[in-house]
């Protein structure tokens, strides 16, 4: 009985005389709404609407009220002289094709009581200004593939105050769309929503959005203007990708996860903070952009850094300053080959600098690291050939292998007191390193340690604990180094000899717990002039400790009361002459390295205020008048 009474009701409205522009209805008597059909002619031809159009919110037909409910199918389709609608408040529906190619139209409001508008409703239209108004319900919108309702349409300004649903992308590729305003009623930016509308600018989000969808705003590269709701917790694949005008962008301080390539090609942002609540940064994820500085946030809860066949979240980008303030897991080292990177700051959280952590970032100035640090990893600053110098943490109990390898402009560092281990190779090349001071802590030294550096002077801190110097095939800690003075605090062991046959080595200085001298520890050392002891007790000595050593002219220091001892005592007996060692506090400074206040080695000190580093380790400021 209902199809029989819609259509009687259709055929009275469509043949009855009509009114220019008077809106034609189709009625339902069952639920009493009705919906905007077009007109037509007794010939049965289509007519046009044209100028403004209000939709009613009721109607009135044979002494009964309707409330209208929808616009059907074409009902404007091609009315191309229709100037303005005004959709009434009981609207639910609007048909597709319903205001196709209205290019009079330039601007419309949805109201909040639509819940579905069909395919192409208002493609090809004029409308530059759409508001949907706000609503807690999702609206459905009809399209498919590369179309959708407004497809065609110049869109200028978009208002969204709701959640849409839709398979189709609402905004998807208009390169006219400048400005998008969205409530807190909406929760999602939809996957590819503005997927190359590349006249975006300005973008406002509501308070609770939670996602920005995978290729949300991917090249909209005029987009220029963000800033990201508290609400946000995921940013999904490529949303930014190519958003080559953005500057700025916050990442909310709920946001778990930065997704693949999100802020890859965004050449005009310039810092980032990633906070402590993000667990992961996918792969690629900043790659190529314009970021100098980045700060990623402390927290306990080591962050995944996605990477992956040889390419990390920041290559291609020019970074200058990073603040890590975590531990971080990561198959390849996000920070490594940045010729780029200046200034690097480490927080108190983090534990370790991992392997190849800045390697080959050869414009490292300066590094500050936290006070957690128990371990500075294999080639961790591997070529780092302009980093002047770093203080190592109280904390650090190991330096790995090459850990400083070829740092050519390292010339002061200081290793701490808890330190067990320094590995092999690990201050290799290092040109500008001149003197350690190797702490009692220290179990061993690897193979090649200060290879090929331009160390002078070593000085071993006193300890009853022997250390090991590893070597092999004669290679020594010390091989190809230029050692001119060493102070030697505690016994070592070596399956080498690592100062046997030194042409460098001008001066010994022997500690109060230096018990004794392995064998040929010194042979063929034929420049050795000065022997300093403030060990009491003269060091057991093997037959050939000094072979080749001219006694005569090398000078022999001891404490005054230990004169007879020594010239009695097996090896020592043969030099002459024996006499009381020099001050303690004149030696600490004539083994002293200087420089200017610019950081620049010097020969010896100049008049005013020169920087010393004295054998301990310690730089002081000395003002010579």
């Amino acid at each position: 009985m209902r199809r029989i009474i819609l259509s009687t009701v259709f055929f009275l409205a469509a043949f009855s005389a009509w009114a220019d522009n008077e809106l034609c209805y189709i009625y339902n008597d069952v639920d009493y709404t009705a919906s905007v059909t077009y007109p037509k002619n007794k010939n049965n031809t289509r007519l046009h609407y044209s100028g403004d159009i209000v939709i009613p919110d009721i109607v009135t037909h044979d002494n009964h009220e309707y409330k209208v409910t929808g616009i059907g199918e074409s009902t404007f389709d091609h009315n191309i002289d229709v100037t303005s609608v005004i959709l009434g408040k009981n609207l639910k529906q609007i048909d597709k094709y319903a205001f196709h190619k209205c290019t009079g139209l330039t601007e419309i409001i949805i109201p909040a009581s639509v819940d579905s508008i069909g395919y192409r409703a208002f493609m090809d239209s004029g409308l530059k200004d759409v508001k949907f108004e706000d609503s807690d319900t999702p609206i459905k919108i009809y399209g498919s593939g590369s179309y959708c309702i407004f497809s065609g349409s110049p869109l200028q300004t978009v208002y969204m105050g709701r959640d849409y649903i839709s398979k189709g992308r609402l905004f998807r590729k208009f390169e006219t769309l400048q400005d998008v305003t969205f409530s807190d009623n909406v929760t999602e930016i939809q996957d590819e929503e503005f997927k190359e509308s590349r006249g975006l600018r300005n973008v406002n989000l509501g308070a609770n959005i939670a996602k920005i969808g995978n290729s949300a705003f991917y090249y909209c590269d005029t987009l220029s203007s963000i800033t990201l709701p508290e609400s946000v917790l995921t940013i999904g694949s490529k949303a930014f990708f190519r958003c080559s005008s953005l500057p700025v962008i916050n990442i909310p301080s709920k946001v778990k996860l930065i997704e693949d390539q999100t802020f890859r090609y965004c050449y005009a942002l310039d810092s980032i903070s990633i906070p402590a609540n993000v667990d992961s940064i996918g792969l690629k994820a900043f790659n190529e952009s314009g970021l100098t500085i980045v700060r990623i946030e402390d927290s306990d809860t080591p962050i995944k850094l996605w990477d992956q066949g040889g390419f990390s979240i920041f290559d291609g980008s020019p970074l200058k300053s990073i603040y890590l303030g975590r531990n971080y897991i990561s198959d390849e080292r996000p920070f490594s080959g940045f010729n780029t990177l200046q200034n690097v700051t480490v927080g108190d959280i983090v534990t370790e600098l991992q392997e190849r952590e800045f390697k080959l970032s050869r414009g490292i100035r300066n590094v500050s690291l936290g006070a957690n640090i128990t371990r500075i990893g294999n080639s961790a600053f591997y070529k780092c050939d302009t980093l002047f110098s770093i203080t190592l943490p109280e904390s650090v109990l190991s330096i790995g292998n090459q850990a400083f390898y070829n740092c050519d402009t390292l010339s002061i560092i200081n290793i701490q007191s808890n330190v067990k281990l320094i590995e092999n190779q690990a201050f290799a090349y290092c040109k500008n390193l001149d003197s350690i001071s190797i702490p009692a802590s220290v179990d061993s030294l690897g193979r090649y340690v200060f290879y090929e550096s331009a160390l002078k002077k070593i000085r071993f801190e006193d300890s009853d604990t022997p250390i090991k110097l590893y070597g092999s095939n004669g290679g020594t800690p010390f091989s190809s180094s230029n050692l001119e003075s060493i102070y030697l605090g505690r016994d070592y062991i070596s399956e080498v000899h690592p100062f046997r046959s030194s042409k460098t080595i001008k001066e010994l200085l022997i500690g109060s717990t230096l018990a004794s001298l392995p064998n040929n520890a010194f042979e063929k050392c034929s420049n050795l002039k000065t022997i300093i002891s403030y060990n009491e007790n003269p060091p057991v000595c093997d037959p050939n400790v000094f072979t080749d050593v001219n006694k005569q002219s090398c000078h022999l220091f001891v404490p005054d009361a230990s004169i007879t001892l020594y010239a009695s005592a097996p090896t020592w007996e043969e030099f002459f002459p024996i006499t009381k060692v020099k001050d303690t506090v004149s030696k600490k400074y004539s083994n002293g390295t200087w420089f200017d206040l610019n950081g620049q080695r010097m020969d010896t000190y100049k008049r005013g205020v020169n920087l010393l580093r004295t054998e301990d380790g310690d730089v002081i400021k000395v003002n010579i008048k």
